[in-house]
């Protein structure tokens, strides 16, 4: 009986050697990582040169926008007009318009009963 306390005795000293010796290299291996981030060197942040940097960026995007801008041609506003034509009477036809609006689609367009 004393012999299997004993025996508890040195396994539970081992444990705790084995635990002390894996927790201090552990504690060593952060610290040195730790002093490696730490000597790297911090970028200074200048709030107006970023500022300055997104502004810049702006600008470019509005003028390659505007310098790739077409005047619309007669045909688009044809097709603007014939396109918001269509669409009344396909409202229409499924009872979504005021009945004023109908009338002046239909006056336009001709009748359901034309097509």
């Amino acid at each position: 009986m004393y012999f299997g306390i004993f025996l508890l005795l040195v396994f539970q000293l081992g444990v705790g050697y084995f635990t002390f010796e894996r927790l201090s290299t552990l504690s060593e291996e952060i610290s040195a990582h730790a002093d490696r981030l730490n000597a790297f060197s911090q970028p200074e942040l200048d709030p107006l040169s970023m500022i300055a940097e997104i502004k810049n960026g702006i600008e470019d995007v509005v003028a390659d926008t505007i310098s790739n801008l077409e005047p619309p041609r007669a045909i688009d506003h044809v097709f603007g007009a014939v396109a918001q034509l269509i669409q009344m009477k396909a409202m229409g036809a499924m009872n979504a318009l005021p009945e004023g609006v109908l009338n002046m689609a239909e006056s336009v367009m001709g009748s359901t009963e034309d097509v």
